[in-house]
């Protein structure tokens, strides 16, 4: 451990936070002081399990002078109250996704944010895999000419006891979709949307498990977005979780497909390992590039607010059955 390493904190023991325990072992820019969860015993096993001390509150967390930042890994309800509580506390902030569940929190996030002048990293993990990071290199620079069609798919069965843990595909996966969407891309102009359930009479959670959009991009692309609860692809070329970039002079395509192992974990079927370590890229520009360097995070608070955007003119577009043309502020919060 280098002497200059960032003390990290998690406010919630839960199957993702292992997944950030795993990526702060393997930097050796941090290391974990500590957690807190209200499920004490959750909080000590995932202690002995990669060390650190079992906080009794969050106000001992945060009273910590070891910590220098704080993981929000708690359920979503409680996202703002431990944002604001550790900005507050002058400790730098990462959150995991979504931060919040309404527009207004997410903007109020981004703005106290802002104001207190520590590091505010939404948990945005997908965007920090290298090869979407070279794709957006390509894509700005016009490598690939103009843009025309991009498709960001996810298609991982989950059986009703599993999806039964999760508010439907749109909010608990379209998210990544959104934010990876405004880091390629940028902004839409429009949105239109199907969902469905899938599910058989007797196991039918009255949520979508299924979801379909289209969007419009300003230059006239066309962005397909999909994510399915109801299947796995175990087809040939298969569409687990892919990104594809299509352009007049090329493209991009980037699947979790590439390399798996045979061995379930965090509630998936099988290891994708692009998906376990897009945790340790994100922890490792988290505390590498903006705690210690000063730089921005590849989406911001910002981005955050976009992608909650995104995600309410969707739900506006289902409950309508119409397409929802949106309108953006600038990041100076004018129109």
């Amino acid at each position: 451990m280098m002497a200059e390493a960032i003390g990290i904190a998690f406010v919630g023991a839960g199957t993702v936070a292992h997944l950030h325990a795993n990526a702060v072992a393997q930097n050796e820019g941090a290391h974990l002081v500590g957690v807190y969860d209200v499920r004490t015993e959750q909080a000590q096993s995932f202690a002995q399990k990669y060390g650190g001390r079992v906080y009794g509150d969050i106000d001992e967390l945060l009273d910590d002078a070891e910590v220098q930042a704080v993981a929000v890994l708690s359920p979503l309800e409680f996202h703002r109250e431990y944002v604001v509580r550790a900005l507050d506390a002058q400790k730098h902030v990462l959150v995991e996704k979504p931060v919040a569940s309404t527009l207004e929190d997410v903007q109020y996030l981004e703005r106290k944010a802002r104001a207190s002048g520590k590091v505010c990293m939404p948990a945005h993990n997908y965007i920090y895999a290298p090869e979407l990071r070279r794709a957006r290199q390509l894509i700005i620079s016009h490598t690939f000419g103009k843009v025309v069609s991009a498709w960001i798919i996810y298609t991982l069965h989950h059986p009703p006891e599993v999806a039964a843990k999760y508010p439907g595909v749109l909010r608990q996966i379209i998210t990544h979709h959104f934010y990876s969407l405004l880091y390629l891309l940028g902004r839409p102009t429009c949105v239109t949307a199907l969902a469905s359930e899938t599910r058989s009479p007797q196991e039918k959670l009255d949520r979508e498990d299924q979801v379909a959009l289209l969007l419009k991009m300003p230059g006239g692309a066309l962005i397909n977005l999909f994510a399915g609860f109801a299947a796995d692809d175990q087809t040939s070329e298969p569409w687990t979780v892919t990104y594809k970039i299509l352009g007049t002079e090329g493209g991009s395509v980037y699947s979790w497909r590439d390399n798996v192992v045979m061995t379930p974990r965090a509630g998936l079927s099988w290891r994708y390992l692009a998906y376990e370590e897009s945790f340790m890229h994100e922890m490792d520009y988290f505390i590498q590039r903006c705690i210690l360097n000063g730089e921005d995070p590849l989406s911001t608070m910002r981005d955050a607010v976009d992608a909650q955007m995104l995600l309410e003119a969707t739900e506006e577009a289902l409950q309508k059955g119409t397409t929802i043309n949106l309108t953006w502020e600038r990041n100076d919060g004018q129109v």
